[in-house]
Formats: C-alpha cells, structure tokens, sequence
C-alpha cells in the first residue's frame, strides 16, 4: 500500500516543484561593511537574535585561537547589515574553543 502511495504523490510534487520554477543561485559572501567576512577555515555561523532588539545578529567562530565573534545587525531583520564585530566575552575574557 505504502509503495501505491509513494508511486502516486512523487509525481504530484514533481509538478508542485515544476510550478513553483524553483531557481538556484551560487553562493553570497556576508559582508561586513561592503567587505565579504572571512575568519578563516571551518567557521560555523549562526544567524540569532543575540542582543535582543528583535533582529538577528551573526554569531560565527574564528579557526585563529578560537575566538567567538559577534556582528550585530544594524539593519532590518530581512535585510541585515553588519558594520564591525567584538569578541564574545565571559566575565570580562574572551570566549577561546580548541582550534586547530
């Protein structure tokens, strides 16, 4: 039963998806004050509304001793803006992860 389901709703999405004329585009660099961010190797970013003014900043790692930097968003929440960052901070440190 499961596979007459499955034989009769693929191509049903296969129209679906043709309908909505899906197109993808290559990758975009963030930017940050016009300049695309680059911290390095395996950064792993993270849109969040970190300061809680209801727009999502850019959280991401650093490869070089593994610092955590925050970008906050001075723009709109569907349109960030990035213009500088600061380290994360814990009690007055920098956060640091192994790196390496």
């Amino acid at each position: 039963m499961r596979k007459v389901i499955s034989i009769l709703l693929l191509p049903s999405l296969f129209l679906l998806l043709s309908a909505l004329n899906l197109r993808f585009s290559g990758p975009q660099f963030i930017l940050d004050q016009g300049v695309p961010i680059d911290v390095g190797y395996y950064s792993a970013p993270l849109m969040f509304d970190w300061n809680g003014d209801g727009k999502k900043d850019l959280i991401t790692g650093q490869f070089d001793y593994g610092k955590i930097r925050f970008y906050p968003n001075i723009g709109e929440d569907t349109a960030p803006v990035f213009s500088g960052f600061s380290y994360l901070r814990a009690n007055g440190v920098e956060i640091t992860l192994p790196y390496g």
